[in-house]
């Protein structure tokens, strides 16, 4: 995609856009960082993955189902424990409850998870 032609896939052009907006604001995670763990699932159809930069730390999680939605939680490391994630596609803020942290996922969608803060 170059200069805004999202000719091949004009209904998906800000999504694409945001996404990528998103690997540049969220880089020294997600690009230079490390993939620290595997947060784990409820359910088999969800991937996660756990990145640690300089400054941010980033979960991506990922629906592979095609119709049905996530409701289950995964499981952070104790140094996550308790700690809010803003979903940075939607805005919406998850809140952990110890290691677990509850998650609502449509079908095929993917949140990029950032943490709030460190405390």
């Amino acid at each position: 995609m170059s200069n805004g032609d999202c000719s091949a896939s004009r209904d998906r052009c800000p999504y694409l856009k945001k996404l990528v907006t998103i690997r540049q604001e969220y880089k020294d995670a997600l690009i230079y960082g490390a993939q620290s763990y595997q947060p784990s699932a409820d359910g088999q159809d969800v991937a996660a993955y756990f990145y640690k930069g300089s400054t941010h730390r980033v979960i991506t999680v990922v629906n592979t189902l095609a119709e049905q939605r996530y409701d289950g939680s995964l499981t952070v490391r104790k140094s996550e424990a308790n700690s809010a994630w803003r979903d940075v596609l939607t805005d919406h803020v998850f809140r952990g409850s110890g290691v677990r942290l509850q998650l609502k996922i449509p079908p095929h969608e993917l949140r990029i998870l950032v943490r709030e803060s460190f405390n």
